[in-house]
Protein backbone atom coordinates (compact mmCIF):
# COMPACT_ATOMS: atom_id res chain seq x y z
CA UNK A 1 0.00 0.00 0.00
CA UNK A 2 1.34 3.23 -0.95
CA UNK A 3 2.99 5.94 1.64
CA UNK A 4 1.02 9.20 2.20
CA UNK A 5 3.91 11.90 1.14
CA UNK A 6 2.24 15.10 -0.05
CA UNK A 7 -1.15 16.36 0.33
CA UNK A 8 -4.01 14.49 -1.46
CA UNK A 9 -6.88 16.85 -2.97
CA UNK A 10 -9.88 15.27 -3.25
CA UNK A 11 -12.60 16.44 -5.89
CA UNK A 12 -15.93 15.88 -4.79
CA UNK A 13 -18.68 17.00 -7.84
CA UNK A 14 -22.37 16.53 -6.98
CA UNK A 15 -21.90 16.32 -3.11
CA UNK A 16 -23.73 18.00 0.00
CA UNK A 17 -21.38 20.51 1.81
CA UNK A 18 -23.00 21.70 5.32
CA UNK A 19 -20.15 23.81 6.57
CA UNK A 20 -19.87 23.67 10.19
CA UNK A 21 -23.63 22.39 10.89
CA UNK A 22 -22.46 19.03 10.07
CA UNK A 23 -18.88 17.71 10.54
CA UNK A 24 -18.95 15.06 8.83
CA UNK A 25 -19.91 14.44 4.79
CA UNK A 26 -22.01 11.56 3.83
CA UNK A 27 -21.24 10.39 -0.13
CA UNK A 28 -22.58 7.04 -1.55
CA UNK A 29 -19.41 4.75 -2.12
CA UNK A 30 -21.84 3.48 -5.50
CA UNK A 31 -20.64 7.15 -6.77
CA UNK A 32 -17.11 6.42 -6.35
CA UNK A 33 -17.84 2.79 -7.72
CA UNK A 34 -19.31 4.57 -11.00
CA UNK A 35 -16.29 6.40 -11.41
CA UNK A 36 -13.86 3.47 -11.39
CA UNK A 37 -12.47 4.18 -7.96
CA UNK A 38 -12.35 0.99 -6.27
CA UNK A 39 -13.85 1.09 -2.57
CA UNK A 40 -12.74 -1.59 -0.07
CA UNK A 41 -14.71 -0.68 2.58
CA UNK A 42 -14.56 -3.88 4.63
CA UNK A 43 -12.45 -3.76 7.42
CA UNK A 44 -9.39 -6.06 7.17
CA UNK A 45 -9.98 -7.78 10.44
CA UNK A 46 -13.37 -8.53 8.91
CA UNK A 47 -12.27 -9.76 5.52
CA UNK A 48 -11.57 -13.36 4.94
CA UNK A 49 -7.74 -14.15 5.38
CA UNK A 50 -7.56 -9.99 6.55
CA UNK A 51 -7.07 -9.65 2.84
CA UNK A 52 -8.94 -6.64 2.49
CA UNK A 53 -6.87 -3.29 2.19
CA UNK A 54 -9.74 -1.49 3.69
CA UNK A 55 -9.00 1.58 1.78
CA UNK A 56 -10.30 3.59 -1.43
CA UNK A 57 -8.17 2.30 -4.24
CA UNK A 58 -7.55 5.09 -7.11
CA UNK A 59 -6.44 2.82 -10.07
CA UNK A 60 -5.42 5.65 -12.40
CA UNK A 61 -2.82 6.82 -9.51
CA UNK A 62 -2.19 3.77 -8.32
CA UNK A 63 -2.50 4.75 -4.63
CA UNK A 64 -4.80 3.85 -1.67
CA UNK A 65 -6.37 6.06 0.51
CA UNK A 66 -6.79 3.80 4.03
CA UNK A 67 -9.48 3.86 5.50
CA UNK A 68 -10.46 4.69 9.05
CA UNK A 69 -12.70 2.96 11.59
CA UNK A 70 -15.34 4.82 14.23
CA UNK A 71 -17.53 2.11 15.85
CA UNK A 72 -18.44 0.01 12.94
CA UNK A 73 -18.37 3.23 10.17
CA UNK A 74 -15.45 3.30 7.72
CA UNK A 75 -14.30 6.63 6.94
CA UNK A 76 -11.47 9.02 5.03
CA UNK A 77 -10.53 11.54 7.41
CA UNK A 78 -10.50 15.20 5.57
CA UNK A 79 -9.76 18.31 6.41
CA UNK A 80 -9.74 21.45 4.63
CA UNK A 81 -6.66 22.35 2.26
CA UNK A 82 -4.36 25.08 3.00
CA UNK A 83 -3.38 27.40 0.23
CA UNK A 84 -0.54 25.80 -0.27
CA UNK A 85 -1.48 22.52 -0.42
CA UNK A 86 -3.97 23.18 -2.82
CA UNK A 87 -1.43 24.75 -5.50
CA UNK A 88 1.33 21.78 -4.69
CA UNK A 89 -1.31 18.90 -3.78
CA UNK A 90 -2.10 15.99 -6.12
CA UNK A 91 -5.52 15.81 -7.16
CA UNK A 92 -7.26 13.24 -7.19
CA UNK A 93 -11.19 13.04 -8.74
CA UNK A 94 -13.60 10.56 -7.18
CA UNK A 95 -16.64 11.40 -8.62
CA UNK A 96 -17.64 12.11 -12.19
CA UNK A 97 -18.73 15.72 -13.85
CA UNK A 98 -21.68 14.30 -15.23
CA UNK A 99 -24.98 14.34 -13.30
CA UNK A 100 -25.32 11.75 -10.39
CA UNK A 101 -28.66 10.07 -10.09
CA UNK A 102 -29.10 7.38 -7.11
CA UNK A 103 -32.32 6.54 -8.15
CA UNK A 104 -31.90 5.54 -11.68
CA UNK A 105 -33.30 2.71 -12.69
CA UNK A 106 -30.49 2.05 -14.56
CA UNK A 107 -28.76 0.39 -11.00
CA UNK A 108 -31.55 -2.30 -10.21
CA UNK A 109 -30.91 -3.09 -14.48
CA UNK A 110 -28.13 -3.62 -14.61
CA UNK A 111 -27.92 -5.67 -11.01
CA UNK A 112 -30.56 -8.26 -12.65
CA UNK A 113 -28.47 -8.48 -16.08
CA UNK A 114 -25.83 -10.17 -13.85
CA UNK A 115 -28.22 -11.98 -11.64
CA UNK A 116 -29.63 -13.30 -14.16
CA UNK A 117 -26.47 -14.91 -15.59
CA UNK A 118 -26.21 -17.37 -12.18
Amino acid sequence: MSKLLQPMIILIVQALYFRDEMPNSILNQNQLRCNGIVVNDCPTFLSPNHESPHSIYFPDSDLHLPLSLNGCISYLPTRIPTEYEIDEGTWLNQTSDEIWEPYSKLFKEQESIVHDKF
